[in-house]
């Protein structure tokens, strides 16, 4: 059974499981696409360093356009809270 599974569904990002090392090379595939404004973290059980720069690399990329977070759930909000990325990322319910 995979960890995680990452995958498009129009032009947001699906995610669940765990994001970490083994799922930044789908994670960021999938952000590569330049219509890709949302990740939905609902599903997302773990997430790590690896992941986060990831994320953050994205919303760099779409300073312009916007990129944000759907309805993370409480692991990664935890997380980036504590590691104070939620100051740099838009998280929306």
């Amino acid at each position: 059974m995979d960890r995680f599974v990452v995958r498009m569904d129009g032009g947001v990002v699906i995610a669940e499981g765990e994001l970490d090392l083994a799922a930044v090379p789908a994670l960021r595939g999938c952000l590569a696409d330049p219509s890709v404004a949302t990740l939905d973290a609902s599903g997302v059980t773990f997430i790590d360093s690896s992941a986060i720069a990831v994320l953050l690399a994205a919303h760099r990329e779409r300073a312009t356009t916007g990129f944000r977070l759907r309805a993370p759930s409480e692991p990664v909000r935890r997380v980036l809270r504590l590691s104070g990325v939620d100051r740099f990322l838009t998280m929306t319910a």
